[in-house]
């Protein structure tokens, strides 16, 4: 990692307030940044070392915040865990859920209510 390219960057979330973030590698070749956003959608990033890019993160996608029942909508995602070996990414939610997605395809695997 570049880190002296990576502190003069400025990460402009489209998800509103950054809540959490982690790392994720995959096979120690691809570099993958994860945010809990206040919006309530988990927001990743890929890192490029190359000199072409303007900055080094990348916006791959996002995900909605999964909605329970009897829930406003004005769900925050608080914080955020990674499972490197099985590409899973869970997030917990102010409404009381546990989303579990993959972090290649963004898809929520599972989601638990109350929590």
């Amino acid at each position: 990692l570049e880190l002296n390219k990576i502190n003069r960057t400025v990460l402009d979330c489209e998800g509103g307030g950054i809540l959490d973030m982690k790392w994720i590698t995959k096979n120690y070749e691809e570099i993958f940044l994860a945010c809990a956003c206040s919006n309530g959608s988990i927001q990743l990033y890929s890192y490029s070392s190359s000199d072409d890019n303007e900055s080094p993160l990348i916006t791959i996608g996002h995900t909605d915040p999964p909605l329970a029942e009897n829930s406003s909508t004005d769900t925050i995602c608080t914080s955020i865990s990674q499972n490197n070996s099985r590409n899973m990414i869970a997030g917990s939610y102010t409404n009381g859920t546990v989303a579990v997605f993959d972090s290649s395809t963004l898809q929520y695997i599972r989601v638990i209510e109350n929590a």
